[in-house]
């Protein structure tokens, strides 16, 4: 997808309810047994964009957003409603070093909406600071958005934030003034060598802290309260529900 592939447009695909792409032999090993390298999902420069709205995307190896060049849209992932995100699921080759099996989310926008869509992904979640990252209530009582992260068979899975900004939107009115659990963001499995720093996430909407051990449980990625915040955080948040509210509005 993207302009690289088709300079005069964006690219785009859409995956609805009752369809399935596969990239790859993403229902078990090659018959070979031997890794592939070649089957990954890949947006070339700016103005990709894929939607999943139901249905199944089932991608071997990396989904590679890449990044855009001045003057091109941003590259966007959406995976909404029913709709199933497999990255390296029940594929026996895939292992740090081989081919690998992660999101790599570069100068895009992610977009995750909550409800019954799901998002696993076997190795890591990489991010950098050019990156957005939008978990969207949908204006729903969500408490679980369903991302797995690190669930492979290597040893070394992460989630690489690097400073990517986190929105959270469209929360049911009164929502986090009432609601005192925790919200799951990411859910990451501990591997043998441990699991990576979440190394800073920018976060834009609530009175909630992002943490990397929600409820005690490391390896869990979400949302505590915030209990009494100073008058400076106050002041701080009055400015970030600002900057979400402009966004919204484009």
């Amino acid at each position: 997808l993207g302009q690289g592939n088709n300079p005069a447009g964006t690219g785009t695909m859409t995956v609805q309810t009752g369809g399935t792409v596969n990239v790859g032999s993403t229902q078990g090993p090659d018959p070979d047994g031997t890794p592939e390298n070649l089957n990954q999902f890949t947006y070339n420069e700016g103005g990709g964009d894929a939607t999943i709205s139901g249905g199944t995307l089932n991608i071997e190896q990396n989904l590679n957003m890449g990044g855009n060049d001045p003057g091109q849209a941003v590259n966007t992932l959406t995976v909404s409603g029913t709709a199933s995100l497999n990255i390296g699921q029940a594929v026996a080759d895939v292992m740090d070093g081989v081919g690998g099996a992660s999101l790599n989310g570069q100068a895009s926008d992610i977009t995750i909406v909550g409800g019954d869509a799901s998002v696993k992904i076997a190795n890591d979640l990489n991010l950098n600071a050019d990156t957005n990252l939008t978990f969207d209530f949908n204006n729903t009582a969500v408490y679980d958005f369903g991302v797995e992260i690190g669930n492979g068979v290597g040893t070394n899975n992460r989630v690489n934030a690097n400073g990517a900004d986190l929105f959270l939107v469209n929360e049911p009115a009164g929502f986090f003034d009432n609601y005192t659990g925790d919200i799951i963001l990411l859910t990451a499995e501990e591997r043998d060598g441990g699991f990576g720093n979440v190394n800073k996430f920018d976060l834009f909407g609530t009175a909630y802290m992002y943490t990397d051990s929600v409820g005690g449980n490391i390896g869990v990625y979400g949302l505590v309260a915030v209990p009494e915040p100073s008058s400076l955080a106050v002041l701080g948040l009055g400015c970030i529900g600002m900057v979400v509210r402009r966004r919204r509005r484009s």
